[in-house]
This record gives C-alpha cells, sequence and structure tokens, in this order.
C-alpha cells in the first residue's frame, strides 16, 4: 500500500493554516484516498490530476499532455485547467472530468496496462532467445496490427523504472476479493523471473 503520510501531514499544515488555495495532488494515490481528505478536511480544497509522464521523457511530457484527467468538475477544475492549457505546448489536448476515485484508479488501471505491455514483451523476447528467432522482426510484425500500435514494446530489464511495479501492486491490492488473474501474473512475473528480460 502506498504511504501517502507526507500529503497527510501537509494538508493538515494547510487546514490549521485555514488555506484557501486550491490543492492538486498529482502523485499517485490509493484509490478513494481524495474523497476520504476531503470528508477529513473540509476546508480545504483537494483535487486530484493524475500526471502521465515517461521516463527520460518528464519535460517534454509536461509541455505536450497526452490528456488532462481532473477529478472533478466545478469552479475550481475548469481553473486549474485553463492555467494547465495555458501553459503547455500542444493544443486540443483531451480533457476528461469524472470524480476523483475514477481518476486515481485510471492512473492506476494506465500503469497497470504498460506493465502487462512491457510484461508481454519482454516474454515475447524471452521466447525468441529460447528458440534462436529474431525478436526485432517478431516485435515490428505484431506491433504493425493498429490495434497493438509500437508503443512500449521494446524489451528491457524488468519494468524499466519504479512506477510501473509499485502501481500494479497497490492496483492489485485494491481489489480485494474481487477476481483479478491478470493483475496477480503481471506482480508474479516481476517479482519471480530470474532471467535477464523481466
Amino acid at each position: 500500500m502506498f504511504d501517502t503520510n507526507s500529503i497527510d501531514k501537509i494538508l493538515r499544515k494547510l487546514s490549521m493554516m485555514k488555506s484557501t488555495s486550491i490543492i492538486i495532488i498529482k502523485s499517485t494515490l490509493p484509490v478513494g484516498y481524495t474523497a476520504q481528505v476531503n470528508n477529513r478536511f473540509k476546508n480545504l480544497k483537494i483535487y486530484f490530476s493524475p500526471e502521465f509522464l515517461r521516463e527520460g521523457r518528464a519535460l517534454y511530457d509536461n509541455l505536450f499532455p497526452s490528456r488532462i484527467i481532473i477529478g472533478n468538475k466545478d469552479k475550481y477544475s475548469l481553473k486549474f485547467v485553463n492555467i494547465v492549457k495555458s501553459v503547455v505546448q500542444k493544443r486540443n489536448i483531451k480533457t476528461v472530468y469524472m470524480p476523483s476515485t475514477e481518476a486515481e484508479s485510471v492512473k492506476l488501471f494506465s500503469n497497470s496496462y504498460l506493465a502487462a505491455r512491457v510484461a508481454f514483451f519482454n516474454e515475447l523476447d524471452s521466447y525468441c532467445l529460447g528458440n534462436k528467432l529474431d525478436p526485432k522482426s517478431i516485435i515490428m510484425g505484431v506491433s504493425s496490427d493498429p490495434r497493438i500500435g509500437e508503443g512500449y514494446n521494446n524489451p528491457s530489464f524488468g519494468f524499466g523504472g519504479y512506477c510501473l511495479p509499485k502501481d500494479t501492486k497497490q492496483l492489485h491490492s485494491s481489489f480485494g476479493q474481487i477476481p483479478n488473474a491478470l493483475l496477480k501474473s503481471i506482480n508474479i512475473v516481476k517479482s519471480s523471473k530470474k532471467a535477464i528480460y523481466c
């Protein structure tokens, strides 16, 4: 589970200061956290807006965001979206307004999907190595299907960073008793495979 102590501490301070600022949380959160803290700190205006930044491409992804998601649709969230749109380089950005709990879920499901995709291409690569096949040509053939596309199809060591496995673990823990064989298998691949590729 995520440790939210640092965010809790800041929100407590802002609440004691009677802050009237709009508080936008960008960090990945447990599902339901924003609703919980809004209920606890009723004098604050707390919103969640997930960021979608690739490792090594954070500046570019800030200037050319794939989409803007904000967990609410009121005058404050509209103001935040207008500020973001005024400073980025991309125009006509898809903007999606939804409840905060759904916005938190989007971030976790997005990263879990990417983790599944990385795991898939890592296993494709392992299969090719084990059978003396050329992984590049197979990946090119698979990725040529427009339904699959060419993003996140490059085999790497594990998941290539900490964001995908941490978010996949968090989402898996959120399921509780709800069946989730796919998420469970992503976490097993991440934690148990000892080969060079994932």
